[in-house]
C-alpha cells in the first residue's frame, strides 16, 4: 500500500508534547516554566521561549524546562535546537519516557528515521504502555518497510486502545501490504463494529476480494454499492474502473464502464481536486482508448494530460510515443522516446521503439542524435548507447533475418518445382530410369524439408502489439508453473507458497503478450 493511506495520528485523548511542570529545585524557575506553558498553549513562541530560558538559567538541571525549551523549537521547525535542548533533559533525567519520546518525534520530521525508532524504543523501554511511542514506532517501521514490526506495534496498540480508530485502520493497510489478507479482513471488520458506517473500511473489504483473492465479481458488487452511499470516494471509484480495466477481455461492457468511471472521477476531481494519483487516472484511460484504433487521438490527449502531472513516468512517454509512431508524427515519436530513456535508462522497450524509427525513418540522423544524448545526459551516455546499440542490432539483425528468409523461401519454392517435374518425368520414362529418378526425388524430399525447417527458424514473428497488464501476465505465468490460489488467498503448489507482490496502478505497456510468457 501506498505511504498516504497511513494514517499519521494518535489518541484523541492524549497530547503529543504537551508542557508540564515537572521538578525544579528553584521555585522561581518553576513559575518561569509554568509562564512559558501558558505562552507555549497560546502559540506565543517567543515569549515561550524567553521563559522556558529564564527557568533554565535560574536552575540549568531543571530538566522539563529544557524539554519545554526543544518542544518549542520543534514546533517552530527548529530541529537541530531542538535536538540540543532535548538531549539535554535526557542527559539530566535518562528515565523519563516522555523526554525519549519528544526527540522521536523530532528526528521522525527530520527524516532520521532509524534513530527515532531508537528513541521510540527507549520510551517504550521505560513504559511499556507507551501507546504513543508504539504508534509512532509503528509508523516509523511502516515507513523504512519493516511491515513485519510495524504490525506487531501496531497490534499492540489496538491491545491497550481497542477503540483506537485510526490504529486499527493503520494495522489492516499493513496487513494488505503484508498480504495477510484473512487478517486485513478481520482488522476493518471490526471497524465497521466500531462504525458501521466507516465507508474507508467498506473500501478496503471490496480491496481485499480484488487484489487479495482475486474475486473481481464480488469487489465490483461491493464498490458500485459502496459508491452509491459515497460517490465522491475517489479512491474507490478508481479501483473499479481498474478492476473493469483489467478484466477487460471477459466481459465486452467493461472496457466502456472503465471509461466511464474514470470521465466521472475526473469531473469529480475537476471539482474537488482531492486524489493524489490522478495522473493515472488519465494513463489508464489512454491505455483504455488505445484499445481502439479510431480513439488514438483520445488516448493521445490522455497521455498528454497525465504527463502535464506527472512528466516523471517513463512509460506513460514510451506509450504516447508508440501512438504517435502509429499516427505518423515522428518527431513527437523521437521526443517521447528520448524522454523515457532520460527518466529511465534502465527501460528497454522505448530503446526498440527509438531503434525503428531510427532504422527505418531517420537513418541518417543517428550521429547527429548521439552527440544530443552526450549533451543531454552525459552521466548516464555511455549506459543509453550500449542499450540502443543492442536495441539497432536486434532490428538490424531481424532485418538480415527477413532478407535471407525471403531468398531462402525462393529457393525452397525452386526446389519444390523441380521436384514436381523430375515426378513427371519418372512416369514416363522407362522403369530403370524411374528408379534413379525416385533415389534423386527421395534426396530432393529431404533437401525440402530441409529448407522448410531452416525458414521456421529464420522466420521473424511480427508482434502483435496491444496494451499489456503485467500483473496478469504474472499472475498466468506462476498459475502455468502449476500455482493456485488456496482459500485464504495464498499461491501454493504442494508445500511451496509463492508470494506476488506488484505495486499498485502500474500503467499498462505497449507490448506482445505472447513474448512475455
Amino acid at each position: 500500500m501506498r505511504k498516504q493511506d497511513i494514517r499519521d495520528t494518535v489518541p484523541s485523548q492524549t497530547s503529543e508534547i504537551d508542557a508540564q511542570d515537572g521538578k525544579a529545585g528553584n521555585p522561581s524557575a518553576r513559575d518561569q516554566c509554568r509562564l512559558g506553558n501558558l505562552y507555549a498553549e497560546s502559540a506565543v513562541y517567543e515569549y515561550a521561549i524567553d521563559a522556558y530560558k529564564r527557568a533554565i538559567s535560574l536552575d540549568p538541571q531543571y530538566a522539563t524546562a529544557h524539554h519545554n525549551l526543544g518542544a518549542v523549537y520543534y514546533k517552530m521547525g527548529l530541529f537541530d535546537e531542538a535536538q540540543e535542548e532535548i538531549n539535554t533533559a535526557i542527559r539530566i533525567r535518562p528515565e523519563v519516557a516522555k523526554f525519549h519520546y519528544t526527540l522521536g518525534l523530532i528526528l521522525k520530521d527530520d527524516k532520521k528515521l532509524p534513530e527515532c525508532i531508537e528513541s521510540f524504543s527507549k520510551a517504550i523501554e521505560i513504559d511499556p504502555n507507551y501507546i504513543e511511542a508504539y504508534s509512532r514506532r509503528g509508523l516509523a517501521y511502516f515507513y523504512i518497510g519493516e511491515l513485519e514490526k510495524a504490525s506487531l506495534d501496531y497490534k499492540r496498540v489496538v491491545e491497550i486502545d481497542p477503540l483506537f480508530r485510526d490504529a486499527l485502520h493503520n494495522l489492516g493497510i499493513i496487513y494488505i501490504s503484508l498480504k495477510r489478507w484473512d487478517d486485513a479482513q478481520s482488522v476493518f471488520q471490526k471497524q465497521l463494529e466500531i462504525n458501521p458506517n466507516d465507508t474507508d473500511a467498506l473500501y478496503y473489504i471490496a480491496l481485499i476480494d480484488a487484489e487479495g483473492r482475486n474475486q473481481y465479481l464480488s469487489a465490483i458488487e461491493k464498490l458500485q454499492k459502496f459508491l452509491t452511499i459515497d460517490s465522491y470516494h475517489l479512491n474507490a471509484r478508481f479501483h473499479l474502473a481498474l478492476i473493469y480495466a483489467r478484466n477487460r477481455y471477459k466481459e465486452a461492457n467493461y472496457r466502456e464502464e472503465a471509461i466511464n468511471h474514470l470521465i466521472t472521477l475526473i469531473k469529480t476531481y475537476e471539482e474537488f481536486p482531492d486524489f493524489e494519483d490522478i495522473h493515472s487516472v488519465y494513463f489508464l484511460l489512454g491505455s483504455l482508448y488505445d484499445d481502439n484504433p479510431s480513439e488514438i487521438d483520445l488516448a493521445i490527449e490522455a497521455y498528454q494530460r497525465g504527463l502535464e502531472i506527472a512528466d516523471w513516468s517513463a512509460e506513460a512517454h514510451n506509450n504516447l510515443g508508440v501512438l504517435y509512431s502509429q499516427k505518423g508524427l515522428i518527431d513527437s515519436a523521437i521526443y517521447e522516446f528520448r524522454e523515457a530513456i532520460k527518466l529511465d535508462p534502465d527501460y528497454a522497450s522505448p530503446y526498440y521503439n527509438l531503434a525503428k524509427l531510427y532504422f527505418y525513418q531517420r537513418n541518417e540522423e543517428i550521429v547527429k542524435d548521439f552527440q544530443l544524448w552526450i549533451d543531454e545526459v552525459s552521466d548516464n551516455s555511455a549506459k543509453i548507447f550500449f542499450n540502443l546499440s543492442l536495441a539497432l542490432m536486434d532490428i538490424g539483425r531481424a532485418e538480415a533475418c527477413e532478407s535471407v528468409y525471403s531468398k531462402a523461401h525462393r529457393i525452397k519454392n525452386l526446389i519444390g518445382v523441380a521436384g514436381s517435374k523430375l515426378r513427371r518425368i519418372a512416369r514416363i520414362v522407362d522403369a530403370e530410369t524411374s528408379k534413379n529418378i525416385m533415389e534423386v526425388l527421395t534426396d530432393q524430399e529431404k533437401c525440402y524439408d530441409e529448407m522448410v525447417d531452416l525458414l521456421g527458424t529464420l522466420k521473424h514473428e511480427s508482434l502483435v502489439l496491444d496494451m499489456v497488464d503485467v500483473s496478469s501476465i504474472l499472475q498466468s505465468v506462476i498459475s502455468q508453473i502449476g500455482f493456485k490460489y488456496s482459500d485464504n488467498g495464498q499461491m501454493c503448489l504442494g508445500n511451496v507458497i509463492c508470494s506476488l507482490e506488484i505495486a499498485d496502478n502500474l500503467p499498462k505497456v505497449k507490448g506482445d503478450a505472447r513474448k512475455l510468457k
